[in-house]
């Protein structure tokens, strides 16, 4: 209801530096999502310095800068640097100053590799107290060792924990010609790798890159 008000103040005032809780078109509301809505950039052109809060992610462009939360709220904040920021009065610069906690983990398991057997059964859990997890399962070829995982997992109280497996059933419902015909996403994507011409590319990391984003594609929460 202050809109009219507020551009009026914009267009009229003499200040070079100008804070506010702006939705500004062109920047990301989250990491990888941006905003093609909201105020124009050119409204803002008079002034040195824009401050804004309002979206997630933190960044910058020309004269704007969207300072983030300064901490996760949401998956969508996940490896998204969070902090706050110092602003020097004098000299007009800004530092940000990372928040060192961070609630939402992801753990890929994988008990086929070698040694699994000794790293996941000592590997060291403490920090995932009081935060949110996700488990991206890659392969489950031990039961026993899965359970004794998620049962120390368990024991250090994460706030919740949430599993991720490729447990979809693709070629249920489709005509056996079909499927005879047709090739899986992890074939395509590991047949695209394998036909890269990269040099020093390991393929094999690249492809399990490739399987934990898909094992988590396929359960992919909304928010």
């Amino acid at each position: 209801e202050n809109y009219e008000d507020s551009m009026n103040m914009i267009k009229d005032t003499n200040a070079q530096i100008c804070m506010g809780h702006f939705e500004i078109e062109g920047f990301a509301m989250f990491r990888g999502m941006e905003s093609h809505e909201g105020l124009s950039r050119s409204i803002f052109n008079k002034f040195d310095l824009v401050f804004s809060g309002h979206y997630h992610h933190k960044s910058s462009n020309g004269n704007i800068h969207y300072l983030g939360n300064p901490y996760e709220l949401t998956w969508s904040d996940y490896q998204d640097p969070r902090g706050f920021h110092i602003f020097d009065t004098n000299t007009r610069e800004f530092d940000f100053v990372q928040n060192p906690n961070s609630i939402f983990h992801k753990i890929t398991y994988d008990d086929s590799v070698s040694n699994a057997i000794f790293e996941i059964s000592n590997m060291d859990l403490a920090k995932y107290k009081d935060t949110f997890v996700k488990v991206i399962v890659l392969n489950k070829t031990n039961p026993y060792l899965f359970d004794l995982f998620m049962s120390n997992l368990y024991k250090v109280n994460p706030i919740d924990v949430s599993i991720v497996e490729d447990n979809i059933d693709l070629t249920e419902g489709l005509e056996s010609d079909i499927i005879s015909d047709a090739e899986d996403t992890l074939t395509i994507l590991n047949k695209y790798v394998d036909n890269l011409q990269v040099q020093d590319l390991d393929s094999g990391k690249l492809k399990s890159i490739l399987k934990e984003l898909y094992v988590e594609a396929l359960n992919l929460e909304t928010i």
